[in-house]
């Protein structure tokens, strides 16, 4: 069954590529029958003012006058034993040109070639839109003929008749829309045609196996190269976004630009590449799943205690553990960041430099003045919570927390209210760093997550329409180019017709019966316009 669904998809998507072929053909006739209309217009508006009439009134010849005209001209000329030559110009037997004396001795003085060429361009005009309508026409059975096939295909693929599974409009519109959202990819990210090729396949086929469209996927990328995300790391990056923003309560795009600029203050990718983003992403994830705080509040956390936590040479888990504590007992992000980082930057301050700043800082965590510098060199968010912990305990011993902190330089407001929450928590602090060490480490809080979410029938319907538009692109890219060459054509037949002269555009009146037969030939291809819209509108009403 699947060999034969896919024999006559082949068939079909070449039955369409040729209606349409034909379609950019039909087009092409039609803009030459209007382009001959506007030079029979202009001739006949010529044959009218060498007749002596005023511009107003060669409006109002009308074609069957110019070839009666003509006709009469060519039995009087017939019935002197003379004719009209293919110049229009009067002639014995012989060839020899009639001079106006000669001419006017036979009564056909009035008589211009102006007049004869007016008549002979109509014929070719009509001629011409004739032709044209006639494609049409063959394009319109064709056409009538494919949607049967169409249909067939249709209840293959989904057994009840919809034969929208086999609308080729669709691939054109697939693969026009692939290709618009690539160009945003190209424009962010650098690469040879061949490495931008294989970025391209990575993409579409992340698209085959995650829930998020064609679309998405190349706008979550585009950002990623906008925020220095290297080319090879851009597919990894990007699924880790998109898993982010299925499983979280992040959206792919505000996870790819905090996590982008950790990593580039933290430099994550610069050392690990994607992958070092994917462990990030899967202790984010484990944190907030274990804590009172979500995924969001983490990470904005963390994109504020980043720059002091490089500074002091903490981990990536480190900062999202201690962000993890911070946000789970409720400190807001740009006061709890702001305050920690000031508070490590002091601490880092005493350790490098020594005297009664380290002293105060390990007589408040129990510890030598050398067990906390090194503690602080090896493990800096460790030493914070030692410091943190010492706290608790003073006042757990009845001491003068105030005080104490005082010493430590943590004064204000802002800052003691926040450094007692956190040393209020007891243990949490600890364990969020003994969890973020171990989910970097697993690297499988995300990935579980994400195959959860995947797992839904949502999310497996999703994923099958991707596939389904996947090779709609393929089908649509063969399109691509007789679509555009039929909007060329289209849009150079309106433009042979808007370019008329206003001289001509009033004698065209004359050419009623000609624009008659294109305007024929024109509408019998827009009949065909709706069968291609009611296929892409069923397939647009399957679509998730």
């Amino acid at each position: 069954m699947e060999r034969r669904v896919k024999v006559i998809y082949s068939a079909e998507i070449q039955n369409y590529k040729a209606a349409m072929e034909a379609a950019a053909a039909a087009t092409g006739k039609t803009k030459k029958a209007a382009e001959d209309a506007g030079k029979a217009s202009d001739v006949a508006g010529k044959a009218a003012e060498s007749s002596g009439k005023k511009s107003s009134e060669s409006a109002k010849l009308t074609a069957a006058e110019i070839a009666a005209l003509a006709a009469a001209h060519k039995d009087a000329a017939a019935a002197s034993g003379l004719q009209y030559s293919a110049t229009g110009q009067l002639v014995d037997v012989n060839g020899k040109a009639l001079s106006s004396q000669q001419a006017a001795a036979h009564g056909l003085a009035s008589f211009s070639a102006e007049t004869y060429l007016a008549a002979k361009a109509l014929d070719e005009a009509a001629a011409s839109t004739e032709e044209a309508d006639g494609v049409l026409q063959q394009l319109v059975a064709s056409a009538t003929e494919n949607s049967d096939a169409w249909e067939t295909v249709g209840e293959v693929f989904l057994g009840v008749g919809a034969s929208a599974a086999a609308g080729f409009g669709l691939a054109a519109k697939a693969a026009m829309g692939w290709e618009s959202a690539w160009a945003g990819v190209t424009k962010t990210v650098d690469g040879s045609p061949e490495q931008m090729a294989a970025l391209e396949g990575e993409l579409r086929g992340l698209a085959k196996v995650l829930p998020s469209t064609h679309e998405d996927i190349a706008a979550v990328a585009e950002a990623a190269g906008q925020l220095g995300v290297k080319r090879e790391d851009v597919a990894g990056f990007t699924k880790t976004m998109i898993d982010l923003g299925e499983t979280t309560n992040l959206t792919a795009d505000e996870a790819a630009t905090s996590i982008a600029q950790i990593s580039n203050v933290m430099g994550t990718m610069e050392r690990d590449g994607s992958k070092g983003v994917e462990r990030f992403s899967a202790t984010l994830v484990a944190l907030g799943n274990a804590g009172a705080s979500t995924e969001a509040e983490i990470l904005d956390m963390a994109q504020r205690l980043a720059g002091a936590g490089k500074l002091i040479g903490a981990t990536e888990s480190d900062v999202l553990a201690l962000a993890n504590a911070m946000a789970s007992v409720g400190m807001e992000s740009q006061l709890g960041g702001g305050v920690m980082s000031r508070v490590m930057q002091r601490m880092y301050g005493d350790v490098k430099t020594g005297g009664e700043g380290l002293e105060n800082l390990a007589r408040v965590a129990g510890v030598t003045s050398k067990d906390f510098a090194k503690a602080f060199e090896t493990d800096p968010v460790r030493a914070v919570d030692m410091m943190v912990k010492g706290l608790g305990r003073v006042k757990d011993e009845g001491g003068n927390v105030m005080d104490t902190m005082t010493g430590l330089g943590i004064k204000g407001t802002e800052e003691t209210s926040v450094i007692l929450r956190l040393a209020g928590a007891g243990d949490l602090l600890a364990d969020s760093l003994q969890l973020g060490d171990a989910a970097w480490e697993s690297n499988s809080a995300l990935a579980a997550e994400a195959a959860k979410r995947y797992e839904t029938t949502e999310s497996k319907v999703k994923i099958a329409w991707n596939n389904i538009k996947d090779a709609a692109i393929d089908a649509g890219a063969v399109l691509l180019p007789v679509v555009a060459g039929i909007a060329e054509s289209a849009v150079g037949m309106a433009q042979a017709y808007g370019n008329l002269p206003g001289p001509v555009k009033g004698a065209i009146t004359a050419l009623g019966s000609v624009v008659g037969v294109a305007a024929l030939g024109a509408g019998a291809f827009l009949t065909l316009t709706p069968k291609i819209l009611d296929t892409v509108e069923s397939f647009n009403r399957l679509a998730p």
